[in-house]
C-alpha cells in the first residue's frame, strides 16, 4: 500500500516513552510526573526495594527500540535529558528519561549498534518510523529549561549524529513537495523510504527555535536539518477522564479501557480532528505474559495491572475494530477518514518483542480495514 498511502492515513502502533527500560541508577525530578518519587529514588539508592519499586512504575517497555520496532512499533516517544551527572567533574550525557535516567540517545540513534532505532530502520528500508522528541529537557537548570551549554550539546549532536542516521531532512520534505512542515504528514510511505531516510524526527517548537537558531550559518542548509515541528505536524487527544483512569474509577480496568476506546472513536468522529495531521492518542496497556506476580507488581503496579495475553483476545477481532471504527453509522466515514492514529503504550517484561506484536495486532488490522489490501490474518 506504501505507493498510494500517505503517512498521515497509516494507522501506528506507538511505544511510549520508548527510551526507558533500563537505568543508570538515578532520578530526575525535571523528568518525571511526580518530583517526589524522583527524590524517594535518589535518597533510597539503586538496588533498594524502594528503587526497584519505582523503577517497576518507571519503566515502561521492556527491551531496546529495534525490538520494539520488531514487535510492531512505528512510533517512538522520546523523553530526551540532558545529564550533567553526579559531579561538577562530570561531562554532561544526552540520555532518556521517565523518572528514572535511562541510557544514552545512542540507543536510537547509533547506526554501529545493532538494537539501536536507526540499525532496525536500516535492516528494514521499507519502513517509516516517526521519532516524536515529545520532552527535551537539561538537568543543569532547575526547571528543566535549556542552558546555552544545553542548546549546544543538543544542537551538535542533531546535527551531527540524528541527521545522519536515515533521517529527513527538510530539503528531502521540500522536494518531495511538502512546502512545510504540516504537509509532511501528506507524503506517502514510498516517496519516503525512497530518500533512503526512512526516520522522520518531530520536536516541540519552543525546543526547536532554541536548538535550531544556534545551528551556525554554514549548518543551515535545510539538507543538514531533520527536525520538523511537531505541533505542525502532531494533534493529539488525551482523555484524562475519572472513567478511563483505572485509578480514579475503582481500578476497573475493563470499564477504563472501554471508555478510552470509545473517547478516541467519538474524537475522530468529531470535527477536531485535523485533516492531515498526525493523530496521538494514549491507551495504558501493561501486558506480562506471565501474569502480575511479586510484591513489585504489588505495590507499584496497582494502577496498572499487567495484562495477559488472554486479556487481550477480545481486542484482536474484527468486531472489536467495527466497533472502534464504528460504534454509529453516521461516524463511519469520518472514523475510517481519521483513524491515522498513532497508539503510544506501556507494555511489560518480554524480550521477545512478541507482547508488542499482540498489543501491535489492532492497530495493524485497522490498516486491512482502511486500505482494503487483504484479509486480516488473526482478526
Amino acid at each position: 500500500m506504501g505507493a498510494t498511502a500517505k503517512l498521515s492515513a497509516v494507522a501506528m502502533p506507538g511505544s511510549h516513552d520508548a527510551g526507558v527500560w533500563t537505568t543508570i541508577g538515578r532520578a530526575s525530578r525535571a523528568c518525571s510526573d511526580s518530583a517526589a518519587l524522583a527524590t524517594l529514588y535518589n535518597a533510597a539508592g539503586a538496588g533498594t526495594t524502594t528503587a526497584r519499586t519505582v523503577e517497576k512504575w518507571a519503566f515502561t517497555q521492556y527491551a531496546p527500540p529495534a525490538s520494539q520496532a520488531e514487535g510492531g512499533a512505528r512510533y517512538f516517544d522520546l523523553r530526551a535529558l540532558r545529564d550533567p551527572g553526579r559531579t561538577a567533574g562530570d561531562e554532561a550525557q544526552l540520555r532518556t528519561c521517565h523518572t528514572v535516567i535511562g541510557p544514552e540517545l545512542a540507543a536510537f540513534f547509533d547506526r554501529a549498534a545493532p538494537t539501536s532505532l536507526v540499525a532496525f530502520a536500516e535492516r528494514n528500508p521499507g519502513e517509516v518510523i516517526v521519532v516524536d522528541w515529545q520532552v527535551v529537557l537539561d538537568g543543569a537548570t532547575r526547571d528543566g529549561a535549556l542552558s546555552p551549554a544545553g542548546i549546544r550539546q543538543y544542537r551538535d549532536y542533531i546535527t551531527g549524529t540524528v541527521c545522519r542516521s536515515r533521517a529527513l531532512t527538510r530539503a528531502d520534505a521540500t522536494a518531495l513537495g511538502a512546502a512545510d512542515d504540516a504537509a509532511v504528514p501528506g507524503l506517502t510511505l514510498d516517496q519516503i523510504t525512497g530518500t533512503g531516510r526512512n526516520v522522520i524526527n518531530v520536536m516541540r517548537p519552543d525546543r526547536l527555535r532554541a536548538i535550531y537558531e544556534g545551528v551556525p550559518d554554514e549548518q543551515r542548509d535545510p539538507g543538514a536539518w531533520c527536525m520538523f515541528d511537531r505541533d505542525a505536524t502532531l494533534q493529539s487527544n488525551w482523555d484524562n477522564s475519572d472513567s478511563s483512569s483505572p485509578w480514579r474509577n475503582g481500578f476497573d480496568y475493563t470499564a477504563a479501557r472501554t471508555s478510552l476506546f470509545r473517547a478516541q472513536a467519538d474524537w475522530l468522529a468529531s470535527d477536531r480532528p485535523r485533516a492531515g495531521a498526525f493523530h496521538v492518542t494514549q491507551n495504558i496497556w501493561n501486558v506480562n505474559p506471565d501474569g502480575a506476580k511479586g510484591i513489585f507488581n504489588t505495590l507499584a503496579r496497582r494502577g496498572l495491572k499487567d495484562w495477559t495475553e488472554v486479556d487481550l483476545r477480545p481486542f484482536l477481532r474484527s468486531g472489536f475494530i467495527d466497533a472502534y471504527l464504528a460504534p454509529d453509522a453516521p461516524g463511519v466515514a469520518a472514523r475510517l477518514g481519521n483513524a491515522n492514529i498513532l497508539m503510544t503504550d506501556f507494555v511489560g517484561t518480554d524480550p521477545s518483542g512478541a507482547v508488542f506484536d499482540q498489543v501491535a495486532r489492532p492497530w495493524i488490522a485497522l490498516n486491512f480495514r482502511k486500505f482494503d489490501v487483504a484479509a486480516c490474518p488473526w482478526a
